[in-house]
């Protein structure tokens, strides 16, 4: 689980390194408890939409879909 929350942390960095902080953070813990509790979630940046999915089945994969906005 670790491993995938520091990935996701770094990828709204690359790709959205306008998001405050406490945006990121709150990004990040609505998108890993809906993606847990329904196996998939997408969430707006400010640069990017994020969609994550969780395929328990497979090992507890997680996937993660950038859609930047340029």
């Amino acid at each position: 689980m670790t491993d995938i929350v520091l990935v996701f942390g770094a990828t709204t960095v690359i790709f959205d390194p306008r998001l405050t902080p406490e945006r990121r953070v709150q990004l990040l813990s609505d998108s890993m408890e809906l993606a847990l509790l329904t196996d998939m979630s997408e969430e707006d940046g400010l640069d990017a939409r994020y969609g994550l999915s969780y395929d328990q089945a497979a090992g507890g994969v997680f996937v993660i879909v950038v859609t930047p906005r340029h």
